[in-house]
């Protein structure tokens, strides 16, 4: 087993690892345009947009990002949603935000939808889904016109409403010619965008990142979709930080931010298709 030391320094030198990886056969990192590309170019700038400098000598990364409550049961999407565009120097306002949002009795939005209203918005989003609802893994290569027919043809064959939702949502999305990837799920893929300074949003089964803890009825799991919004890690401790836009948030926390160790973080993701949409939504200025 290794020591907790020898833990770190892995984990630091995978973040290095995925911070040097973009610069391979490429000329630009992270946005940022690179002549002779260097590692070193790759990290997100000092206080770009309230970013904050990259990873410290333990490896860790923290982004200044402010916390907003939501103001229904339902509207935790839009509210991850203006906690990034907030983050990214935008101005909006709640009200801004949700007028590009239909909230669904007993859905609420899906991540489909919170992509597409960073669009209406002027901003770029790419989802990175994990809904086998709706999409086969036989589907991952496709292209994105190709994939639409798939869902088409799929949509008349869907026999719960939340599944044909979610499917036309994806169709509408990828008529706009929005971006859905399918890259394996680990804390890597979460911390690369964290190096550029971006927040990741997220979709999860809150019961079991809640651990139970919302459920009425201890024999019969409540299951639900929530949205957070994820904006630092710590490989000392191999923890997400993330923000809770709910507002009775069950766990310890600090004006709604607080840890989660990666693998919990990770499955709650995984767990979220059975009843909704398990997805990484990363949205960023066009």
């Amino acid at each position: 087993m290794k020591t907790r030391a020898e833990m770190v320094a892995s984990l630091t030198a995978v973040l290095l690892g995925v911070l040097a990886a973009g610069c391979e056969g490429s000329t630009t990192c992270g946005g940022i345009e690179a002549g002779a590309c260097k590692p070193a170019d790759c990290a997100p700038p000092a206080a770009r947009d309230g970013a904050q400098p990259a990873p410290d000598l333990s490896g860790a990364v923290s982004l200044a990002l402010e916390r907003r409550q939501q103001k229904t049961a339902s509207d935790c999407g839009p509210t991850a949603l203006w906690m990034v565009i907030g983050f990214l120097g935008g101005q909006e306002t709640y009200a801004d935000v949700m007028k590009h949002y239909t909230i669904l009795p007993s859905i609420g939005v899906y991540d489909s939808h919170n992509a597409m209203a960073a669009m209406d918005l002027g901003y770029k989003a790419t989802i990175i889904s994990y809904n086998y609802r709706v999409i086969h893994p036989l589907w991952h290569e496709l292209s994105g016109d190709e994939l639409m027919v798939k869902l088409q043809s799929y949509l008349p064959k869907l026999q719960e409403e939340k599944d044909k939702v979610s499917a036309a949502g994806y169709i509408e999305l990828l008529k706009r010619k929005g971006e859905i990837k399918f890259p394996p799920l680990s804390r890597e893929l979460i911390v690369s965008y964290l190096l550029k300074g971006l927040p990741v949003m997220i979709a999860v089964d809150v019961e079991y990142l809640y651990r139970g803890m919302t459920t009425v009825d201890p024999f019969r799991p409540d299951h639900w979709t929530h949205a957070l919004v994820v904006h630092g890690y710590d490989p000392t401790t191999d923890e997400f930080e993330v923000a809770d836009p709910w507002f009775q948030i069950p766990l310890p926390h600090k004006d709604g931010h607080y840890r989660v160790s990666s693998g919990r973080l990770l499955t709650a993701i995984l767990l979220a298709f059975q009843f909704n949409d398990g997805s990484v939504v990363v949205v960023e200025k066009s």
